[in-house]
């Protein structure tokens, strides 16, 4: 009688997956993707393709008291809604290439260090494990699609996102480090999209300059780390802003087409926010984001209508974005839990003792030491060291701003960590505000180490690489400040902490 029960649960478990041939997990992503867009009804397909309809739910509501958000519609950066008949998840998109970044919500995250921060380690073992530990944030934020890596090559050195990006100036560099970071990504179910597509280097005019790239410069040096990301498996890639040959980039069917055909990417391109300005399908876009002002269900049956938009165009789209999920286990974890995209947890406190070692680890793993002569460094246990400049609570320097911010959940100043280390009574501060102060304190000490550097932000570029131009904080003249602690205290470290290439017009009076 056991027999006969065991059997007939086995052949009730066959008829099950007989259902759903879409989850037979022994098919390939983009094989389970087509079954899927077999089963679904047009309806169904165009949700698909945008963020929610106009007007826009109140996405920056959320209950106070309860710490809840109001409209799960709106929760994320990006949304698109369920399919439960199909067993099709939710799709909440996040901030960003950093770590999941909070804006008002509650809860905490870690504050990674920046993209450019870890490509200068050259490392890929590293990159893994800081795509994995973003991951793992996300994937426990209720989030499946993380808005990074951002991958653009520094071709502008004021751009005001090259903090953001893996590839630094080199092409080669951004192709072999962005793959780990997608693996390290896609492991923990949540997918990864690469940004932005293409020859987006610039912030300033960026939703209006036409770059002018010729064919044989894109291959070589522009799309090189795109296609590094496809090969690692990439669900997702967001378009950008600009126009490149006078054709925006969201609708430029000769670069769309590159990416697709030549380069072979089977994910999906998803617009930048707010970037579409016109219904794309057909050029290659395959969602619109954050709404559906374009995109939408009305503007796309129009077209079929017409016989400007075909259904083929948008069952492959659909079909790009469902393998793009497939890709990163999006729906088979979905499956496994309905709880597991659940715009509740949102609010969770995700960070971890782990995380914030591994993000020191990292850190340190990156820091390029520049100069060390005389080796002042390390520093000795005897030393008395002056402390000088952005190193206190109110002005130690962590992230950029933008999309790419993320709000540490704590902060170790670099005045609380040298103190540590050094022990009661050995360190003094100064913040740096008036130059003939430092000077004194550096004087009076064995060691002065000065903390200097700039933020930059998404929006707009750096008006020059002059630290004294990128300052945000209490310090107006860093230059100066750096010369007037040599010139009193030989035994200078100089700290930098910069968002990308900085002009050392001190650097040779400094020789530690």
């Amino acid at each position: 009688m056991v027999v006969r029960t065991l059997a007939l649960l086995v052949l009730a478990d066959a008829a099950v997956a007989d259902s759903r041939p879409w989850m037979n997990k022994a098919d390939p992503p983009g094989v389970r993707a087509k079954k899927l867009v077999k089963e679904m009804k047009m309806e169904e397909k165009l949700v698909m393709l945008h963020g929610p309809i106009s007007p826009m739910p109140c996405c920056e509501c959320f209950n106070k008291t309860t710490g809840k958000i109001i409209d799960k519609a709106c929760a994320y950066t990006g949304n698109v809604v369920p399919n439960e008949r199909l067993g099709i998840p939710p799709i909440h998109m996040n901030d960003g290439p950093q770590g999941f970044r909070e804006n008002m919500w509650p809860g905490t995250t870690t504050a990674w260090p920046s993209s450019l921060t870890v490509a200068a380690s050259w490392d890929p073992v590293a990159t893994g494990k800081w795509g994995d530990g973003m991951g793992k944030e996300f994937f426990a934020k209720g989030a499946n699609v993380q808005l990074g890596p951002g991958v653009c090559l520094a071709r502008v050195p004021r751009n005001g996102r090259n903090f953001e990006y893996l590839s630094g100036e080199d092409p080669f560099l951004g192709h072999e480090l962005v793959q780990p970071v997608i693996k390290g990504i896609q492991d923990n179910n949540v997918v990864a999209n690469a940004k932005h597509y293409v020859n987006n280097n610039q912030e300033t005019n960026r939703g209006s300059v036409s770059e002018l790239v010729d064919e044989r410069t894109r291959f070589e040096l522009y799309y090189p780390p795109f296609w590094g990301a496809t090969k690692a498996g990439l669900g997702s890639i967001r378009c950008s802003y600009n126009k490149i040959n006078g054709v925006w980039s969201c609708e430029n069917p000769e670069t769309l087409g590159n990416l697709k055909k030549d380069l072979g990417f089977e994910g999906w391109v998803m617009s930048d926010w707010g970037a579409t300005h016109s219904t794309s399908i057909m050029a290659g876009l395959d969602q619109e984001m954050p709404g559906a002002s374009d995109m939408n269900d009305a503007k796309i049956t129009a077209g079929i209508a017409a016989k400007n938009i075909t259904e083929a165009a948008v069952d492959e789209s659909v079909t790009r974005i469902l393998t793009g999920m497939f890709m990163a286990g999006v729906i088979d974890k979905h499956d496994e839990d309905k709880m597991a995209y659940d715009f509740s947890k949102h609010s969770a406190n995700v960070t971890s003792d782990a995380a914030a070692q591994l993000a020191r680890e990292l850190s340190a793993n990156s820091t390029v030491l520049l100069k060390n002569e005389g080796g002042v460094l390390p520093l000795s246990a005897s030393d008395k060291v002056a402390v000088i400049g952005l190193a206190d609570q109110d002005n130690a320097l962590t992230h950029g701003g933008g999309s790419g911010q993320v709000v540490p959940s704590w902060t170790i100043t670099p005045l609380a960590g040298i103190s540590a280390a050094a022990g009661k009574g050995k360190v003094t501060y100064n913040p740096g505000t008036d130059a003939t102060s430092a000077a004194a304190a550096a004087k009076a000490a064995d060691v002065a180490v000065v903390f200097v550097g700039s933020l930059s932000s998404e929006g707009s570029d750096r008006k020059s690489l002059s630290l004294d131009d990128g300052s945000v904080k209490a310090i107006t003249a860093q230059d100066a400040l750096i010369e007037a602690v040599v010139a009193a205290n030989p035994k200078t470290v100089v700290v930098l902490t910069v968002p990308g290439a900085t002009l050392m017009p001190w650097s040779t009076k400094v020789t530690r």
